[in-house]
């Protein structure tokens, strides 16, 4: 994990010039006597929908052996398994609109192209019912559910790289997610926000027409969540006093998804041209003006209602532990979140007698206030002198140092595994080279 251990720095805010340490300081700081985080949230519930490439089979006692099954046919085998495993399922080839997130649901994604001739089979979305996460019994069902299909899963990046997973969240009691947390969380997602990019594979194939940043969701399915008020002409604020003041304002969350994913600033293309290779024209305006819910915290959440609220942005998770550590990590984040205190970021945004929003946070950049209020002056902007480190972030969220690691190395995996497919297509001959020969 040589390029993982870079990002990962002992203390302060770290300038993206130096020289990083080794991922040490984060087992150090490990052990250095901080109090455990609460890593739960009462009456939180989720819904996990996990993009898999699957080449289905069914032995066929006529011919004695394995056959391959078309779409139609995979999606029934895949309920019967499920069903028959406990994991009450029903499979469609359609979006179903009307789900009520009671049952599993096994569907294809359009999103996802055919698979080629090497792997034949489709790309599938599984989603999960609605979990609530006080019950540790969804841990036994995402376990069984990738016991299910791994028999089935096509083994190469290059197929798992145009999937994502993704997880909606809300509030048990709840009509529409409730504001003052969406406050403190959006907030939090602009404060985070590099932190969490550094959990993230980085850009592996500029060349990549369809797919430029090496996975779908780094260029289009995944924005950057940036706020954007109407009164200052759609400029990004960048300073976090702004930041503040302006999610403070929002009356409601159908505000802050207008202000976080540009909701209100143009109209989306919501005809998915994924497939037919058009997805540099998915969005009819500026793709950095507007991502809508294709945003990393997609505010509107599950069919535009303000119910849920999604996180995108996450890697796709090719097993149960990794499904379940990135549930750990969302269900983490937004229990450090509701722990935040309102009151502390309203007086963050005083005079210079106020505290920074890092104390508000509970977080010990261990810089002098006047030097973390310049950083913060300048937070959000497009190329920062500074950089947030992954330790931070554990320091806010909590988990223990394996937990950190797993992520890390899923990140590392996942590079490693995108730039052998960049190398394989570099060592290919060109088309001139071959005419030549």
């Amino acid at each position: 994990m040589d390029d993982i251990e870079a990002n990962i720095a002992p203390t302060g805010i770290t300038s993206t010039e130096t020289t990083s340490t080794e991922v040490t300081s984060l087992e150090r700081n490990n052990t250095n006597g901080q109090q455990a985080h609460n890593t739960r949230m009462p009456g939180l519930l989720i819904g996990v929908e996990i993009e898999a490439p699957l080449a289905m089979t069914k032995w066929n006692e006529l011919t004695a052996q394995n056959e391959l099954l078309d779409t139609a046919a995979s999606i029934d085998e895949l309920a019967i398994l499920f069903n028959n495993k406990g994991l009450k399922a029903y499979g469609t080839q359609h979006n179903d609109q009307n789900q009520e997130y009671r049952t599993w649901c096994i569907t294809i994604d359009p999103s996802l192209e055919p698979l080629g001739i090497q792997y034949p089979g489709a790309g599938f979305e599984i989603k999960t019912p609605i979990i609530a996460i006080n019950n540790p019994i969804y841990k036994r069902d995402i376990q069984t559910m990738w016991g299910i299909i791994e028999p089935f899963k096509v083994p190469s990046m290059r197929y798992w790289k145009l999937c994502s997973t993704h997880i909606h969240f809300s509030l048990s009691g709840y009509f529409r997610f409730p504001i003052d947390l969406a406050r403190k969380l959006a907030f939090c997602v602009v404060y985070f926000e590099r932190a969490i990019d550094d959990l993230m594979p980085g850009t592996m194939d500029p060349n990549d027409q369809m797919h430029p940043q090496g996975w779908k969701n780094g260029r289009f399915y995944a924005k950057r969540n940036r706020l954007r008020p109407r009164h200052n002409g759609l400029k990004p604020l960048n300073d976090l006093k702004s930041c503040w003041e302006c999610i403070r304002s929002a009356e409601d969350i159908r505000e802050l998804y207008r202000l976080l994913c540009g909701g209100a600033f143009g109209a989306i293309v919501e005809s998915d041209d994924y497939s037919s290779g058009k997805t540099h024209r998915l969005f009819d305006i500026d793709i950095e003006t507007c991502g809508g819910r294709f945003c990393k915290w997609n505010f509107a959440g599950v069919d535009d209602v303000y119910v849920t609220i999604e996180f995108r942005q996450m890697p796709p998770c090719r097993s149960a532990e990794e499904t379940l550590d990135w549930i750990g990590f969302l269900t983490a984040f937004l229990a450090a979140v509701e722990k935040v205190d309102t009151a502390k970021l309203d007086q963050a945004v005083l005079p210079p007698s106020g505290i920074t929003f890092a104390k508000a946070l509970g977080l010990d950049l261990n810089l002098p206030p006047q030097v973390e209020r310049n950083y913060e002056t300048k937070w959000a902007a497009d190329s920062p002198p500074y950089q947030l480190p992954v330790l931070h972030l554990k320091d806010f969220v909590g988990h223990d140092f394996d937990f950190w690691l797993r992520l890390l190395a899923v990140k590392d995996k996942m590079e490693s595994e995108l730039e052998a497919i960049l190398q394989e297509e570099q060592d290919k001959p060109s088309k001139s080279a071959i005419s030549a020969q």
